[in-house]
């Protein structure tokens, strides 16, 4: 039987090549692949297989464990920072100030984490977060994807690795049914009001993360902790 703990969603016309043929769906409308010995299972919007291996509509299968309207925003951590190409630090020293910043968070009792998904910060700190569960199973990640379909279009490795997240993660949260110029924001906003902590890689620029670092203090309720 397929695990339908929770279908993350779909993003209208999507299509994405992963090197998956007919032999690979079964009479669930599952659909494997192994990502580098791990393996991400996917279901199909529309059950069709296009030419040349693509899909349509793809829908990661990934675990819905966490009731959104009952977490634990005392003991809930988020995350903000730059992409890769605005920090103004290499990214072995963002990840290892990440890192340090997770562990504190941890050992004050955070055990929820929310991740929206970027690339660069979110990315890296959902992986550090689930390596830690690794140790403690008490410890939870929340994936808040802007809309169904963000997780596909990124390029090369960071799809790779947003879908793994996706598949490992406690729970999956699409902030909004489909993709507007605002959607970013809404995100932003949505893990802010569900965490007590706001762990910011903020170089200084501005933009999202001065954005999101501002909303957090006029809401009051979100600890800002700059790294």
């Amino acid at each position: 039987m397929v695990d339908r703990r929770c279908v993350a969603g779909f993003g209208g016309r999507i299509s994405y090549r992963y090197g998956i043929n007919s032999a690979h769906l079964n009479q669930n409308g599952l659909i494997i692949r192994d990502f580098e010995s791990e393996i991400i299972r996917f279901q199909t919007q529309s059950q069709e297989l296009v030419q040349n291996t693509r899909i349509s509509g793809i829908i990661p299968l990934v675990r819905r464990g966490i009731d959104m309207d009952k977490i634990d925003r005392q003991h809930c951590c988020c995350f903000t920072g730059h992409r890769p190409e605005k920090l103004h630090r290499s990214a072995e020293e963002a990840i290892a100030a990440l890192t340090a910043a997770i562990d504190r968070a941890i050992a004050e009792g955070y055990t929820t984490y929310i991740s929206g998904m970027a690339k660069g910060i979110d990315i890296w700190a959902a992986e550090i977060v689930l390596d830690r569960r690794a140790q403690n199973p008490e410890i939870k990640l929340i994936c808040a994807v802007p809309y169904p379909g963000f997780e596909l279009g990124k390029k090369g490795k960071w799809t790779e690795r947003i879908l793994r997240i996706m598949f490992e993660a406690n729970s999956v949260k699409f902030v909004r049914e489909k993709y507007s110029r605002s959607v970013f924001q809404i995100r932003n906003i949505w893990m802010v009001d569900h965490s007590s902590l706001l762990i910011a890689v903020y170089d200084g620029e501005p933009g999202g993360t001065r954005n999101t670092i501002d909303y957090a203090l006029r809401e009051g309720q979100c600890q800002v902790q700059y790294i």
